[in-house]
């Protein structure tokens, strides 16, 4: 079924629905009201209040059986207050809702007067009766206090700090529970900013823009989708009734770095400043409230012996109205932009000025939200949004003609930049849902939302993806030299072709219900439904991929009180690729060809130059080419025909499917004292359907081809071989006590094991059978077996503060590789995938803070310690048999050791504002 079709018949559910699929941007609040001999109260009115609250506060009434229910607050610090004639009125402060999370108190009401009102500083639970997911919710001020250092001031730095998510040293983007780093999904303010084309990060912006980050890590319900790995729920501030707003810089350079056995501050040289600021407030008092942010970056860095520094100057901008046009209904209309620049981006000491390069990046994102509270119990949501990235490479110099110049001796580029390359990436979405709560029996009346309870939700949701992308070697051509053999070697000619078009149709429906089976258990039933077709240039259809994929999860409440929680799901997900998939089967491609210096490769040391013509004529010929002048004369005599290299265009197997993977959850959960809760949760996901292109004689059935002999062509499949098993056990500690410590701490036992990484696709892990077959499962470049983190931060007196984190990891697993000779390419695993373990590693991160006042503004003065204990542990070694490194056997590092090290201590100083 074509997507386009699938499209219309999706938007007629949806139409018929009322509504779509979109991300939460609030959390639920629940309860029940009781008398002092612990019966339910009917008929109390219960009132939520709270600054972060556009609109004012919100009231409903507990049912039959004592329940309430605010379906949709906007996350914060809430007062809850309990009213009802004949009993004295009680109001529990500090009561604290997050993002995508349920937060339930039980009030209990005493006989008196009305107006006798009790305030008490509420102690409610911690844990959330109604999730089933696995994952963590990350406050602002937990994010500004314990994010050490500029560098650590990143929202994917923060969804790190999760339970058994890891990094690799290659990307900085997470692994969760053994996916890979282009598995994840990233919505901010309910729109997914995902790169549609690398299906990684696609943008960042301003830190204090952040109101709260909801990172779910597994076991999420229908309503998330396109992701096997992570889900990344992120919304940004809206203002308030008060106008207030933040000034935050942070300073460091290479000078206030320590020396090393591997590192010298004075031979790598860097700077890096970064100001941002923020400003919120009302235009209409509870009505209209606005919100803005702007951030400058720069950096800028001199490798050693760089004749040139690469330096970063980046900017951010982001503007947000949210608009409460009446009691029922709100509007959310932002816009944010994101350009930079990175001049000689390819600065080293192998790069000389005029090969210099400059990269070019902007993300624009406009988008908008209508939402409604149709009654008591429906909720409906529409968000539209366009996210647009452009990239473009070049020439620092901006010159387009002259090709560029590679010695293959000295490594040193020169002449010029020897690439250009660009791209427009756009993703364009639209997403509405309905959420319906149904009342139990035990609250006929409406007002409550207890045992026999339902939540039932309901959505749709159609994107389009598209990328234009040109990739050319400047002036049509390259120069390769050897001047350990005389000079000029090689010079290829490759046609420069206009950018291309690559489209993408994304359409998701679903249905979900969380049924409170009893009041103190709830199931939860969801069935999801994605599609995606791909188109290349052509317009042709390359992919339709789809899948069902159900869930179904728990939540059981042992003691009634939300004290201790057992949880478990199972579900399958789907990812849906990317659009490297239609670039992948592109049709456009530019044959290269190769032409062999005259006077260096076909006639060297021959002096006379009729007779180098004549040798090079006959090399020619001999070739079936010609021989033709050099463009840059840089070898008088030319340059002689060697070899065309083309191939016919990749292909897309008719039965590809996506990339699924099935997950097992199992956690307990229990509250230990005020504010402090303990969890445990084994997690098993196998992930299976993986893409990855082969040799065309491989499918179906891999086909051995030692000699490349029968491989005209490549065709993206789903190789039997290709898969990926995980297990893990997490232990996660969690603590906010007494409002001066916050503190979060987790240890992970996992095994990672797969036979195939991010490749996008495109590696060449099993393109010829059966070199690329053999040994490829093993342990995964994430894997480490034991994980440790802890990260808070403390309020100390005299207005200091201190935060702090620290991580240990286990030995890192590594392969013994081989490069592979012609004809066949790429490396062999002689050892299974991750046989060999290298060494731990740990850190540990300090953040010391003074407050003081200056007027009306609150101010800290800021010092970072980063890498506290000086660690310079290796994090990269050598994976080759025959060592890595130089040409000679002097410059070889061998299999096994260290290539590459963390940076000693070094430190960063900063000053806030806040008003």
């Amino acid at each position: 079924m074509r997507v386009d079709r699938l499209a219309l018949a999706l938007a007629a559910l949806g139409a018929l629905l009322g509504q779509e699929a979109r991300a939460s941007s609030s959390g639920k609040l629940i309860g029940t009201v009781k008398d002092p001999a612990g019966e339910a109260l009917p008929g109390v009115t219960v009132t939520a209040s709270s600054p972060a609250l556009i609109g004012g506060a919100r009231s409903t009434r507990t049912g039959a059986d004592g329940s309430f229910l605010f379906p949709s607050l906007d996350p914060g610090l809430y007062r809850v207050k309990a009213e009802l004639s004949g009993f004295r009125s009680i109001e529990l402060a500090k009561v604290r809702v997050f993002l995508d999370r349920t937060t339930a108190v039980f009030p209990r009401l005493e006989a008196g007067e009305l107006a006798e009102q009790l305030t008490v500083t509420a102690e409610p639970p911690v844990l959330d009766p109604l999730q089933v997911a696995t994952g963590q919710v990350f406050t602002a001020e937990f994010m500004d206090r314990s994010s050490i250092g500029a560098d650590d001031r990143l929202y994917q730095s923060v969804i790190g700090s999760a339970a058994g998510v890891g990094f690799s040293e290659l990307n900085s983007d997470p692994h969760v529970f053994g996916s890979t780093v282009g598995e994840n999904v990233y919505l901010i303010d309910g729109l997914d900013t995902t790169d549609p084309f690398t299906a990684t990060l696609g943008t960042n912006f301003n830190f204090d823009a952040i109101q709260e980050i909801s990172f779910f890590t597994a076991g999420f319900e229908a309503e998330y989708g396109r992701a096997t790995g992570g889900v990344v729920n992120l919304i940004t501030k809206s203002g308030g009734n008060s106008f207030s707003g933040t000034f935050d810089t942070r300073y460091r350079t290479s000078a206030l770095s320590e020396k090393g056995p591997h590192f010298d501050p004075s031979r790598d040289k860097s700077t890096f400043i970064l100001p941002a600021a923020t400003l919120g407030g009302p235009v209409l008092l509870d009505r209209l409230w606005f919100f803005t942010s702007a951030e400058y970056q720069e950096q800028a860095t001199t490798p050693f012996l760089s004749p040139t520094a690469n330096t970063l100057r980046g900017e951010d901008y982001l503007g947000k109205l949210s608009w409460q046009i009446d009691p029922q209904w709100r509007a959310v209309f932002k816009a944010s932009s994101t350009p930079f620049t990175n001049t000689n981006f390819n600065a080293s000491q192998f790069v000389e000025p005029a090969a210099a390069a400059t990269e070019r990046q902007s993300s624009v994102i406009s988008q908008g939200e209508l939402s409604a509270t149709l009654g008591s119990n429906l909720l409906w949501e529409l968000q539209a949004g366009v996210n647009r990235r452009r990239i473009f490479d070049a020439p620092a110099s901006g010159d387009l003609a002259t090709p560029g110049v590679f010695d293959q001796a000295t490594q040193i580029s020169s002449v010029n930049a020897a690439n250009v390359q660009s791209s427009t990436r756009e993703r364009a979405e639209g997403q509405t849902s309905l959420t319906w709560f149904a009342a139990g029996p035990a609250a006929p009346d409406g007002g409550g939302w207890g045992g026999g309870g339902h939540e039932f939700k309901a959505g749709f949701s159609y994107g389009r993806l598209a990328l234009d992308a040109l990739n050319n070697t400047v002036g049509g051509a390259s120069y390769v030299d050897d001047s350990s053999q005389g000079g000029p070697f090689l010079f290829s000619v490759t046609p420069v072709l206009p950018a291309k078009s690559y489209t993408g149709d994304l359409a998701a429906a679903y249905l979900q219900d969380g049924w409170r089976l009893l009041p103190s258990l709830t199931v939860k039933l969801g069935l999801r439904y994605d599609a995606v077709g791909y188109h290349n240039e052509a317009g042709n259809a390359v992919a339709n991929l789809s899948a069902l994929q159900p869930r179904f999860g728990f939540a059981w409440d042992l003691l009634g009180d939300a004290h201790t929680l057992l949880r478990g799901s199972y579900g399958r997900f789907m990812h849906p690729s990317a659009l490297s998939l239609p670039f992948y089967a592109r049709l456009s491609l530019a044959p290269t060809t190769r032409y062999v210096s005259c006077s260096d490769v076909v006639a060297p040391g021959v002096a006379d130059p009729a007779q180098v013509a004549a040798l090079c004529r006959g090399y020619a010929t001999a070739h079936g080419g010609a021989v033709i002048a050099d463009p840059l004369h840089r070898d008088p005599a030319g340059y002689a025909f060697f070899d065309v290299l083309s191939s016919m265009p990749n292909r897309v197997d008719p039965r590809l499917q996506p990339a699924a993977a099935d997950e097992l959850t199992l956690g307990l959960q229990r509250q230990l004292a005020s504010r402090s809760s303990i969890e445990l949760t084994y997690v098993y996901k196998k992930t299976r359907h993986i893409l990855e292109d082969t040799c065309s004689e491989n499918v179906p059935t891999p086909t051995a081809d030692p000699g490349l002999v029968h491989c005209p062509y490549l065709v993206m499949t789903n190789p039997a071989a290709a898969r990926r098993d995980y297990h893990g056990l997490l232990l996660r500690f969690e603590t906010r006590a007494a409002d001066r410590l916050y503190l979060v701490a987790s240890y992970a036992y996992s095994l990672s094991r797969g036979s195939v990484e991010y490749t996008q696709g495109s590696g060449p892990d099993f393109d010829v059978f059966p070199v690329h077959f053999v040994n490829t499962y093993g342990f995964l470049s994430d894997d480490r077996r034991h994980r440790l983190k802890v990260k808070g931060f403390v309020k100390l007196p005299l207005g200091f503060s201190a935060g702090f984190n620290a991580l240990y990891e286990s030995p890192f697993s590594y392969s013994v590789l081989q490069n592979l000779d012609p004809p066949l390419y790429g490396t062999q695993f002689l050892e299974p995938r991750g046989s060999r373990r290298a060494n731990s590693s740990y850190t540990l991160e300090l953040e010391l803070r003074k407050a003081f006042r200056l007027g009306p503004l609150s101010a800290e003065l800021i010092g970072t310690i980063e890498n506290v204990l000086s660690s310079q542990r290796p994090t990269a070694v050598c994976q080759f048999a025959g060592g890595c490194g130089g040409d000679t056997s002097a410059d070889q590092v061998p299999l096994g050791a260290a290539t590459d090290f963390q940076q000693p201590r070094r430190y960063e100083v900063g000053l806030r504002l806040v008003f």
